[in-house]
């Protein structure tokens, strides 16, 4: 339906009992939006859930319209925008599903509820497209921009206590906000975050912050799943995880995640085995199932192996399945995330982070909740840098993390938007790490320090300006 489709009827539209009830929520979320935008955003969504009754053939497009149209005229932000946007709103969401009435009987609302899908004619699966015919999708290619794709599988994984869970939920409430993360921008949008290690925590965690961002209250769609579904073994209750979260998404008028969230993939094994090709190919199909289902991205926070260099833990059917895989490296006072693995994208973009105590008042006691704060920006990683540069010495690496180090020492300031510290800092850290002896005379210990700056300069790791350094 287009723009020029749409006309406002003369009456009272009717509804169906359950696109009432769906109404009525549209309504309520429209009136606790704040703001113009928040609001526009509601009523889209309203359309989008009213919809599917549409779609199924309970009630007519016009009368949802009208209704809608109605609801929006009680608001005077709204009003304000006049007829065409509200309308131009109100029909985008409608286009989410076709309005087409079904070859087959519609389900009944009650089988809709628990999320049975209508048994329809299915359509050809396997139809050729001619080359000249093939056109770029018209979706986002980004949720965060050459960082995470907009659909497909992703992994961010590392050791055990490298702070990996910490990034994900922080990435994630970025998302949720629509808030740019790390100068990248960023498709906003709900997030479903299921996790089954550390549950208390990990409340006191998304506690923490959100009182940090200053969300509180401010119904950011970030939810928390206590439970994992079994995706390893061949008894698995994927089904009862997609029907309780259709449900929940249509009894809450809340729009389809961005992202869904698995942390971590060894509670979702299930009786499988995470180091055999079967089991985790079973993990893979079944995410792919998930991701066509919400037509979103699934993100798996996932353990690496006893060698770390050779990537994640178990079976390589994961690996060769994934579209984007992060590594999360711990050192003493920060944490490094690193872009190994992108199927189109920019590899080797790399950023730290460190975690700051958020304690509150209503914090237990012996628990010091944590919040993330980004030390670095992402680099522009290999899709813009040949990958034959950037080749550092083990001792320049060791430079480059006393550099990250004196990065979050108070003497930093910005430069160009990055964090930089003076030099001088810089050499303290190197010294106080026994990369420069403390008792070196000054020139040798200059010299030294100034030959792996200049190493780091030219990897194109680091950039310079008069006494401060930072990464690049």
């Amino acid at each position: 339906m287009s723009l020029g489709d749409v006309s406002i009827e003369a009456g009272v539209p009717v509804l169906s009992d359950f696109a009432l009830e769906t109404l009525t929520r549209a309504k309520r979320a429209i009136a606790l939006a704040s703001g113009l935008v928040a609001k526009l955003a509601a009523l889209k969504r309203g359309a989008e859930t009213l919809a599917i009754h549409v779609r199924h053939g309970f009630d007519r497009p016009s009368d949802i319209i009208d209704a809608l149209y109605e609801a929006a005229l009680a608001h005077q932000e709204l009003v304000d925008l006049g007829d065409p946007v509200i309308l131009e709103t109100i029909t985008r969401g409608l286009e989410t599903f076709s309005v087409d009435p079904p070859e087959e009987p519609p389900p009944s609302p009650k089988d809709y509820r628990i999320g049975k899908p209508s048994e329809q004619k299915a359509s050809p699966k396997f139809v050729p497209i001619a080359i000249d015919d093939v056109r770029p999708s018209a979706e986002p290619a980004w949720l965060i921009r050459d960082i995470l794709p907009a659909r497909g599988l992703g992994c961010i994984i590392g050791a055990p206590k490298s702070r990996k869970s910490y990034l994900a939920t922080d990435m994630m409430l970025h998302i949720a906000r629509a808030a740019p993360y790390g100068g990248r921008a960023v498709l906003g949008g709900p997030v479903v975050y299921l996790t089954g290690e550390g549950v208390s925590g990990f409340r006191h965690r998304l506690i923490a912050m959100r009182r940090h961002a200053g969300i509180e209250g401010a119904g950011v769609p970030f939810f928390m799943v206590e439970n994992v579904p079994d995706l390893g073994s061949e008894r698995t209750d994927l089904d009862e995880m997609l029907r309780d979260l259709d449900v929940f998404l249509s009894n809450t008028n809340t729009m389809r995640p961005r992202v869904i969230v698995f942390d971590t993939l060894a509670r979702c094994m299930g009786e499988g085995d995470e180091n055999t090709a079967k089991d985790m190919g079973r993990v893979v199909a079944r995410c792919g199932t998930i991701e066509r289902h919400f037509e979103c991205l699934v993100l798996l926070v996932h353990h690496t192996g006893k060698d770390v260099s050779k990537g994640s833990r178990g079976s390589n059917a994961l690996n060769g399945a994934v579209d984007v895989t992060i590594a999360v490296e711990k050192a003493e006072t920060h944490s490094t995330a690193t872009v190994v693995e992108m199927k189109d994208g920019p590899e080797g973009q790399n950023w730290q982070i460190r975690l700051l105590p958020y304690a509150a008042d209503d914090t237990p006691e012996g628990m010091t909740p944590c919040v993330v704060e980004m030390i670095s920006e992402p680099s522009l990683g290999e899709r813009l840098r040949p990958k034959t540069k950037g080749k550092v010495s083990p001792l320049g690496l060791k430079f480059l993390d006393a550099l990250v180090n004196a990065l979050t020492e108070s003497t930093t300031m910005m430069i160009a938007g990055r964090r930089a510290a003076p030099k001088s800092a810089w050499k303290a850290e190197a010294t106080r790490l026994g990369l420069i002896e403390p008792d070196e005379d000054k020139d040798t210990a200059r010299n030294l320090f100034n030959k792996y700056r200049r190493e780091l300069l030219a990897a194109g790791r680091i950039a310079c300006q008069g006494d401060h350094c930072w990464l690049v």
